[in-house]
C-alpha cells in the first residue's frame, strides 16, 4: 500500500465533511458533505473549486456564474475522502453525487 500525501489530492475530486458548514453558505457550500476539486493545500486550509460561483461584476447589473477558488480553513474540515481510482468523469456521470457549484 502506498503512503498518502495530501499533495496527491490536488487536481482531483474529494469528499469533504465539514463542521459549521452554514458559515460557508455564501461560498456555495450547501451541506456538511461537499464533493469538489482540490486546487491547492496550504497551512491555512484546503482550496477547492466552485465552477459556478455567483458574483455580480462591477460592470453588470445581475449576478453571473464564474469559476472561483474557495479557501476552506482547516477548522471547518472534519475529514477528507480521496478516491484514487475514480476519475472526474465518473463523478459527473453519477447523478447521486452533488458537486459544488452544480444545481
Amino acid at each position: 500500500m502506498n503512503s498518502m500525501n495530501m499533495d496527491r489530492i490536488v487536481g482531483n475530486m474529494v469528499l469533504l465533511k465539514l463542521d459549521n458548514w452554514r458559515e460557508l453558505e455564501p461560498f456555495g457550500i450547501e451541506g456538511e458533505h461537499v464533493y469538489a476539486r482540490v486546487v491547492g493545500i496550504g497551512d491555512f486550509g484546503i482550496w477547492i473549486e466552485n465552477p459556478a460561483f455567483e458574483s455580480t461584476p462591477v460592470t453588470a447589473s445581475a449576478p453571473e456564474a464564474c469559476v472561483a477558488y474557495v479557501l476552506i480553513s482547516w477548522n471547518f474540515v472534519k475529514s477528507v475522502v480521496y478516491f484514487p481510482d475514480i476519475d472526474e468523469e465518473e463523478f459527473q456521470a453519477n447523478e447521486g453525487v452533488k458537486r459544488l457549484g452544480f444545481r
